[in-house]
């Protein structure tokens, strides 16, 4: 992987003191067993659940493990994004963005421009930029891969709006990117230039926290961990639907290959993986060994992979069999506390692990 020298723009519009996804947890009980109800917007008050077949953990299939320490100690890393040739991920702790090819070999690690900024979550637009969102800094950011240049570091003030911290980002297909504004119950649509569009809002105390593009590629679904619903949205910005999640605390989402949606639970006791139809069904899968689940994403096999911070874990959802089975990662005694997961273009998925400033591969 060439690394190029970066710009980096930290576009002021965000602020501190919300409740972080990445930290918090709470507690909650089983959700009653019944049938899926197809919502269509309206609230289901028991949508169905089982607990998934499993097999012990760490014990499911051969599987290769490979994770590097990050160059700057306590650094904690937490979000992950990857492109064409390597991973990019957010240094939570220091305030940067750091950089690892597919072959392992760190590259720059691009301070942010705010002090006491702790950037979360990446996402990258059409034209090749990187966005990042600041749970504190008061900032969004954007990393433009330019050759030569030294890199600059520039304010972009010019949003003049309360500052809100910010937790998930995503890219839709009209290259418009949406952060979710946690604190604030909202959600900012900002060009892939820089430009406000417009901030939704949500219901008081929904605290979003991860927003992903639906399944149709016509749409974008939020979770929202203080009501536990998921929100659907158009690519204009308005609200369509709010369904109940059926869970705890919605964590992290993502569309997977057969059309339906599935989220992740943030919760400290029993937990589990949803599933939803873009019509609002919810089916529960019992997470084997319990504890917080935290990223998740389709992998390279087809099938729904998701990261277990609580327990130092990876898992998989088979989305045929609905058999769940986890791997306890290789330093998972020293309570590694992954938290974000991608697949990569090399076919490997990608992980973060912040107790032990860590990013790692898996080759399922």
């Amino acid at each position: 992987m060439k690394f190029l020298v970066r710009t980096v723009i930290a576009l002021g519009l965000l602020s501190a003191g919300f409740l972080t996804a990445c930290s918090s947890s709470t507690s909650s009980s089983p959700p009653g067993s019944g049938k899926s109800v197809t919502t269509s917007g309206v609230i289901p008050k028991s949508p169905a659940w089982r607990s998934s077949m499993s097999v012990p953990l760490s014990t499911a299939a051969p599987y290769t493990f490979h994770t590097v320490a990050v160059p700057t100690v306590n650094s904690n890393p937490l979000g992950i994004l990857a492109t064409g040739d390597g991973v990019y991920f957010t240094e939570y702790s220091t305030d940067k963005i750091g950089e690892l090819s597919y072959n392992y070999v760190f590259g720059t690690e691009t301070p942010l421009n705010t002090a006491a900024a702790y950037p979360a979550i990446l996402a990258t637009t059409n034209d090749g930029n990187i966005w990042f969102s600041e749970n504190y800094g008061g900032s969004i950011g954007r990393i433009t891969p330019i050759p030569i240049v030294p890199t600059t570091l520039l304010e972009w003030n010019d949003f003049l709006v309360p500052k809100v911290g910010t937790v998930g980002v995503v890219d839709d297909p009209t290259n418009t990117l949406w952060f979710v504004e946690n604190a604030n119950n909202s959600i900012l649509r900002v060009t892939s230039w820089g430009s406000l569009l417009s901030r939704v809002s949500l219901s008081a105390g929904s605290s979003p926290v991860f927003p992903t593009v639906g399944p149709d590629n016509n749409s974008i679904w939020v979770t929202e961990s203080g009501t536990q619903k998921i929100a659907k949205f158009n690519l204009s910005g308005t609200l369509v639907a709010e369904y109940a999640s059926g869970v705890g605390y919605p964590n992290d989402i993502t569309s997977g290959p057969d059309g339906n949606l599935y989220y992740t639970d943030n919760v400290t006791g029993p937990s589990y993986i949803g599933r939803m139809t873009p019509s609002g069904t919810v089916t529960l899968y019992k997470v084997p060994s319990g504890g917080s689940t935290g990223g998740i994403t389709t992998g390279p096999d087809g099938n729904i992979w998701f990261m277990e911070y609580g327990n130092g874990a990876i898992a998989q959802l088979n989305i045929t069999t609905h058999v769940i089975n986890e791997w306890g990662l290789p330093d998972q005694a020293s309570h590694p506390y992954p938290h974000y997961i991608v697949t990569g273009a090399d076919g490997q998925l990608w992980f973060t692990e912040q107790a032990t400033n860590k990013v790692g591969s898996f080759q399922p």
